[in-house]
């Protein structure tokens, strides 16, 4: 199958590829997002299994794909032996595929863990990420006070993902809070992560933080096969699409999409030490 080369060079920082329907037609998916200037992407693990997949996923498909792995907060319970998983964890990790560890953070909406858990597991991690040099992409749902308080306490690292001269931990994914904690979130070294709710009609309160966040601070994620841009509602959420959500940010931003796409990939890049991607010839 053969690529067009992409008017854009985009970067989907958060998308599971192991997720039915996308798994089914892993080529297609590859070759829309390519057709629509998505020319990398980040596949994240929620538990061991699809932490593995995640890294069989990006081996088998690169220069496109790159891998994160973790264990979600709502699948914490799941894993009851953390000293056995965290190994298993740190041995995928230590894949030249793997460039972050996650999703992994707190999760109040569904509380399929106890919160004490979710927190235990979320410090292990974090250690693991700390210790590999490697990001992390968290996740928040109805949490976000006490995330924050966590990634305070954590501070910033002393001696990786430096940009800019301020130190860089991770992305907020899918970030769904106010300014002040927009500004939070920079302050203690994550990038913001903005995906298909920024273009819901309703997602005011979201758009007036995404406004308050620097270019230079901001990715483009999809979270497909979920939260489809108002663009593609109602369908199956692909890398793809995070070309629709890239060209409502320039709007709201008042760039033009080409300056979007570019300071959001660098961040990307810069953050999960992806290469350069090569244009098909």
């Amino acid at each position: 199958m053969t690529f067009a080369p992409p008017i854009l060079m985009l970067i989907d920082t958060h998308c599971h590829l192991d997720f039915a329907p996308l798994c089914e037609q892993l080529p297609t998916i590859l070759y829309d997002a390519a057709q629509l200037g998505v020319t990398q992407m980040l596949t994240i693990g929620c538990d061991l299994a699809s932490s593995e997949k995640a890294i069989d996923i990006a081996r088998h498909h690169p220069p496109s794909v790159f891998a994160a792995v973790g264990i979600h907060p709502n699948e914490t319970a799941a894993h009851p032996d953390i000293p056995s998983c965290l190994a298993q964890l740190e041995s995928l990790a230590n894949s030249t595929e793997a460039r972050a560890i996650g999703e992994i953070g707190l999760d109040y909406y569904r509380d399929r863990a106890p919160r004490s858990l979710q927190k235990e597991w979320l410090h292990h991690q974090w250690h693991l990420a700390q210790s590999l040099g490697l990001p992390v992409i968290l996740h928040c749902r109805e949490a976000m006070s006490d995330l924050l308080e966590i990634v305070q306490q954590w501070g910033t690292p002393s001696d990786t993902h430096q940009g800019k001269g301020e130190k860089e931990i991770g992305i907020m994914h899918c970030f769904s809070g106010s300014p002040d904690e927009a500004q939070t979130c920079l302050e203690s070294g994550l990038l913001i992560g903005v995906g298909g709710p920024v273009t819901y009609p309703k997602s005011n309160a979201l758009r007036e933080a995404v406004l308050s966040v620097p270019l230079g601070k901001l990715v483009i994620e999809t979270d497909a096969p979920f939260l489809a841009p108002q663009k593609r509602r109602g369908q199956t959420n692909q890398p793809a699409f995070c070309r629709y959500t890239a060209e409502f940010v320039a709007e709201l931003k008042g760039v033009s999409l080409e300056e979007l796409a570019s300071a959001t990939s660098n961040n990307a890049r810069r953050l999960l030490n992806l290469p350069e991607p090569s244009l098909p010839e």
